[in-house]
């Protein structure tokens, strides 16, 4: 995994991977074994084998969860509110939640904070930042994030967002 997660990132940085060759499903593989290998093997290994049923695996993400103080949203359109849904399905505590969006503002979504993420910057070693948009911008916003110094980031997957719609 390591070698092939390597060479891709070579391909990557030399500009070799362009996304209209790929469908939004195959995209994502690409995005994921490129830059979130651990969650992309244990991903595979685990809920494509069938060892891990959805119930374990929405356990194991509360549990995951819980080690944080805050969780930061980032995306505040229809994949955000799914997300949004799905941890107060889990009954996840709201006030631990903000929304957070790429340009400056201050406002209330769903009745939760939507900030922007340069705003967040003094939560960045007490949170988990959710990537809640789908197909390229997830990319973009990973790496926004992490120049921003945001460690602890989560990209919605399509198996994510399976489990957010079971």
């Amino acid at each position: 995994m390591n070698l092939m997660h390597n060479e891709m990132l070579i391909d990557w940085n030399s500009g070799n991977f362009r996304q209209d060759s790929f469908n939004p499903y195959h995209w994502s593989i690409v995005v994921d074994i490129i830059f979130n290998k651990e969650q992309f093997l244990w991903e595979t290994s685990k809920l494509q084998s069938g060892t891990l049923n959805r119930r374990l695996y929405r356990n194991a993400i509360m549990e995951e969860l819980k080690k944080y103080s805050n969780i930061i949203i980032y995306g505040a359109g229809a994949y955000g509110k799914l997300m949004l849904s799905f941890l107060r399905n889990l009954r996840f505590n709201e006030e631990k939640i903000v929304f957070a969006v790429s340009k400056d503002i201050t406002d209330m979504i769903s009745n939760i904070p939507c900030r922007g993420i340069d705003s967040l910057v003094h939560l960045s070693g007490c949170s988990l930042v959710i990537i809640a948009v789908k197909s390229f911008a997830q990319q973009e916003m990973y790496v926004n994030a992490q120049k921003l110094g945001f460690k602890n980031i989560l990209i919605m997957d399509s198996h994510f967002e399976q489990l957010m719609l079971s």
